[in-house]
């Protein structure tokens, strides 16, 4: 039973019926000059023209990469004028590591905490020298949504630069990059069943932003060497049948199930209501790591928070900003449409029985 798709979100059963096939369509090079190549480029525009309308974008604002991480470290290394930088405390690995470099380059980082990522706490954060504001749509650990709203059109009046890192968002809540007013934004396929190694940059047309690979002219330059033709097809049949609203729904019966049975049981919901109903942070009476395995061990399977964080020996970055006494049993668990009722009902039953034998030990 597998509740970690905030991780990763396996294909359907649909999209591997068909991978063969969009296999034998990727395997030519989009930038060959013969039928095959131009067969397989005018594949990978049709993707990019339905996340352009999914972004409410244009198409030539949309890049692909080879996932987030590349996408987030394109915008924040990819500055060409120095100075202050407005992120969170909370951001992803990929966002943090990259300020961490930022700073020794000389860059003044400020890291607002979750309570100050409002439009105002913002606004109170800018320095005369601010030159770009790096805050996620979604926090990938409790699920938390921070909308942000009017701040892309207060940081444009003032020139400074805006990014979100959208992957918990994309194909999820509603985002949309002209009502955002961001400059830029980063979403991965594989958290919404498509495949790993496939990333997209949206880079709003005029926005500055320097290269950090150099080769060919693939993307225009902006993200050199051959495109992940299979992952970008795959990622155009997942978004032909995505139904951003019927899944919200969806999911959100899922999660209020969840969180209903999780209180019976005892258990202490760290994820508010308002969060995003994809994720769901809970803490129990025992250490987080030990219900994992035991859950594991019963063919359930979750996470205590990003997977990127996991063998790291680093907590989530949540965690501080938690109550102490909730810290230790924090556990995320994360649905997806193929996520069932029956699955909830099951893995509630295996719950109630696997926290009796641990609290016998713990």
């Amino acid at each position: 039973m597998y509740l970690d798709h905030a991780a990763t979100s396996p294909c359907s059963q649909e999209i591997l019926d068909g991978l063969a096939e969009l296999a034998k369509k990727s395997a030519y090079n989009p930038s060959s000059s013969h039928q095959m190549g131009i067969e397989v480029r005018n594949e990978i525009n049709k993707t990019r023209k339905k996340l352009a309308s999914m972004l409410g974008c244009h198409e030539d604002e949309v890049y692909f990469t080879s996932g987030a991480t590349e996408s987030n470290n394109m915008v924040l290394k990819g500055l060409k004028k120095k100075g202050h930088v407005i992120s969170s405390a909370i951001e992803h690995d990929s966002v943090e590591n990259s300020l961490l470099d930022l700073e020794k380059q000389g860059y003044r980082i400020t890291r607002l905490p979750p309570e100050k990522l409002t439009t105002e706490g913002v606004m109170d954060a800018l320095c005369d020298d601010t030159v770009l504001v790096s805050i996620m749509a979604v926090q990938n650990e409790l699920g938390s949504i921070f909308p942000l709203i009017g701040l892309g059109k207060e940081l444009k009046r003032r020139k400074i630069l805006y990014h979100r890192d959208g992957v918990q968002a994309f194909g999820k809540i509603p985002f949309h990059v002209e009502e955002e007013q961001v400059d830029y934004a980063s979403f991965s396929a594989h958290k919404l069943g498509g495949l790993k190694g496939l990333g997209m940059l949206y880079v709003r047309r005029g926005a500055e932003l320097e290269p950090h690979l150099h080769g060919g002219h693939q993307e225009k330059g902006m993200r050199p060497g051959t495109e992940n033709t299979l992952g970008i097809l795959v990622l155009g049949e997942v978004l032909k049948t995505l139904d951003l609203h019927r899944n919200f729904d969806q999911v959100h019966t899922l999660n209020t199930k969840l969180r209903e049975g999780i209180q019976e049981l005892g258990g202490h919901l760290l994820s508010d209501a308002d969060a995003s109903p994809y994720i769901l942070g809970a803490s129990f009476g025992v250490p987080g790591e030990v219900l994992l395995s035991a859950l594991s061990l019963k063919g359930v399977y979750a996470s205590a928070g990003s997977a990127c964080r996991q063998g790291s020996h680093h907590e989530a970055r949540v965690l501080p900003y938690l109550d102490k006494d909730l810290r230790a049993g924090f556990v995320r668990f994360s649905l997806s449409t193929q996520s069932t009722e029956e699955e909830m009902d099951s893995f509630l039953n295996i719950l109630e029985n696997t926290l009796i034998e641990l609290k016998r030990y713990v």
